[in-house]
């Protein structure tokens, strides 16, 4: 009884209660006092759990509504109808439709050259020059033989008249004169080959030889090619080749001018298909009068083919692509409404769709904030006109206003 508490053995000896009932009330009290304390925290941490959760779930809640509810400023623009003419699609490369690289035909040095890279040349105009007194000397040769071979043969011819040779003294003086102007037309044509002209209008490359220079046979001297028009060579698959003739516009695009398209037809078709292939092989003429396509230039060809067809387009920007389905937003009673539609073609900026109709209105900037049903705001739409009558005046101009901020002086009120 020493090691209870005080309070208990106060209360043992005054009360002459039981001992170990007492302690026993005692041990459960304090466990009751105990788990109650525990269950009161349990619950008020709960609470706060819960309070936190709810609250958190309202404020998001309240945001979203007010999101949904905040008009979204976007541009709109109309859906129309187009005629649009079929195309079928390839890619091709830029030809000219005359290009030689020139070169001497025989071996020679450089005498002259008459031309600057990147010039313009005529048919006929003297390009080259090669040193040619070598080739001179053979023809001053060639020719004094001949000259002496046409005096024997005229006199041969005379005596052969007074019977004074035979007849195959003067058929051989003919053949040894006939020899001789043979080697005076090759002595001739080989000082020819000597000069190097132009063969065809076109421009000159960059010149790759200097003037003194050894040129041996076949000596790449520049490029020279026709421009003006070029040829566009492309394949097409044999299962669409009835839909092909000749006379067929085509448009050509290249990277190098991306919004500019070249137009020309096509002149020619291949005689046989390829055959690892199973396509064939066509040309078309494009004009380049600014020389904007340069032969090796890569190219996207479009055949137009003549029988059009309507469609409905829309800017592309307006397209919200979705592995879902594509849609579009169009704008009624100043709310988004999404609508599903099947995307075919695109030319440039514009896009076929099927699902909308003509004269519709629909949302093309700023589709990523929308949802189904958000209010829109019109930002590209023309503003209001304000009369004169509506517009608000400044308190400044009111007449009321002027006269208690600016009274009448009274020698001028007098004097009136």
């Amino acid at each position: 009884m020493k090691k209870w508490p005080p309070i208990l053995r106060i209360l043992i000896r005054g009360q002459k209660i039981n001992p170990i009932l007492c302690y026993h009330s005692a041990m459960l009290t304090s466990n009751a006092i105990r788990s109650t304390i525990i269950l009161i925290i349990l619950i008020l941490l709960l609470g706060l759990v819960f309070g936190w959760q709810y609250w958190r779930q309202q404020t998001l809640h309240d945001f979203s509504n007010s999101q949904h509810t905040a008009a979204i400023s976007v541009e709109i623009g109309e859906a129309r109808t187009a005629l649009w003419y079929p195309q079928i699609n390839s890619i091709g490369t830029v030809n000219a439709v005359q290009g030689i690289m020139l070169s001497p035909e025989i071996d020679s040095k450089i005498k002259a050259i008459y031309f600057t890279s990147g010039q313009l040349v005529k048919k006929g105009d003297l390009l080259v020059e090669l040193d040619d007194n070598a080739a001179k000397a053979g023809v001053a040769n060639a020719k004094a033989a001949y000259e002496i071979a046409k005096l024997t043969y005229e006199r041969s011819k005379r005596l052969a008249k007074m019977r004074a040779i035979s007849r195959s003294d003067l058929d051989n003086d003919l053949a040894l004169m006939n020899e001789a102007k043979a080697n005076l037309d090759l002595a001739q044509a080989t000082t020819d080959q000597l000069v190097i002209k132009a063969p065809f209008d076109g421009r000159i490359g960059l010149l790759l030889v200097s003037v003194g220079q050894v040129a041996p046979k076949a000596t790449q001297i520049a490029s020279l090619q026709q421009v003006d028009p070029v040829n566009v060579d492309f394949d097409l698959p044999e299962s669409i080749l009835s839909q092909i003739h000749v006379g067929d516009e085509v448009q050509i695009k290249v990277s190098t001018y991306p919004n500019q398209i070249f137009r020309g037809k096509i002149i020619a078709l291949n005689a046989n298909l390829n055959i690892a292939t199973r396509t064939l092989q066509m040309r078309a003429s494009v004009a380049n009068p600014e020389e904007k396509l340069i032969p090796g230039m890569f190219t996207e060809v479009n055949v137009v083919l003549p029988e059009p067809h309507k469609v409905v387009v829309v800017p592309a920007m307006a397209i919200n692509y979705s592995t879902f389905g594509d849609s579009v937003f169009e704008v009624v009673n100043d709310k988004a409404v999404q609508k599903y539609v099947t995307v075919g073609e695109q030319r440039d900026a514009e896009v076929a769709v099927e699902g909308i109709n003509d004269g519709d209105t629909i949302v093309t900037a700023g589709i990523f904030k929308l949802q189904n049903g958000s209010p829109v705001i019109i930002a590209n739409r023309a503003p209001l006109k304000i009369t004169q009558a509506s517009k608000p005046q400044s308190l400044l101009h009111d007449k009321k206003v002027e006269k208690l901020l600016n009274p009448a002086n009274p020698a001028a009120g007098s004097a009136q």
